[in-house]
């Protein structure tokens, strides 16, 4: 079973992240697909400035922690996409 699809089923969801369970922009925090490569490596993509709760600070790093936990031991990339972050995401 793919990465994606092991990560995006709604029950592995809600016990990562039971907030971006009910709503997925809660932490944007998702595995997108695997690289274009024979390792068939998992893409880990979040982009902040589109998180509705991007001052979760516990609830962010304990979904990206479930995300890492989920992948490991294996290599995975993580594409961190800083369009639309404005102060207030890191205040």
């Amino acid at each position: 079973m793919s990465y994606q699809k092991k990560f995006n089923e709604l029950n592995v969801l809600q016990q990562l992240c039971p907030q971006c369970a009910i709503d997925p922009t809660c932490h944007s925090i998702y595995i997108k697909g695997h690289s274009a490569s024979d390792f068939n490596i998992p893409v880990v993509y979040t982009k902040p400035g589109e998180a509705t709760m991007y001052d979760d600070t516990i609830g962010i790093v304990r979904h990206f922690r479930g995300v890492a936990d989920t992948i490991h031991p294996n290599p995975w990339i993580w594409v961190f996409d800083g369009r639309w972050i404005d102060y207030e995401t890191f205040i």
